[in-house]
């Protein structure tokens, strides 16, 4: 599956609380622990990296993601098109009658 303009900015979407968050702080740290806790049994996305190279190198990869990626994701309001993008594999059957195709439901494998 392709997005046709994946440089378009997202739709515009209303505001359903009163709250706004405007500092987001990405630290080193926090991000080394959320890659700590990385789900090792979740399957491979488009870009290919295992869940448990996250997990085992996360002291190395902590500041290089921090500095490099998150910042300016944040900084720049986007985020590299492969983190857009998913793996969709073929439909898995999820109850009833195999012959119902509204028995079957689609998966993504999104990057970790």
């Amino acid at each position: 599956m392709t997005v046709d303009d994946p440089g378009r900015p997202p739709p515009r979407l209303e505001q359903e609380t009163a709250v706004t968050v405007t500092i987001l702080e990405v630290t080193r740290e926090k991000v080394e622990l959320l890659l700590r806790e990385v789900d090792v049994r979740k399957a491979t996305g488009p870009d290919d990296v295992r869940p448990r190279a996250l997990k085992d190198c996360a002291s190395e990869l902590a500041g290089l993601l921090t500095g490099l990626h998150m910042k300016a994701c944040l900084e720049e309001n986007t985020c590299p098109s492969v983190w857009k993008e998913a793996r969709v594999v073929p439909p898995v059957h999820k109850r009833s009658a195999k012959s119902n195709p509204g028995n079957y439901r689609p998966i993504s494998l999104p990057s970790v």
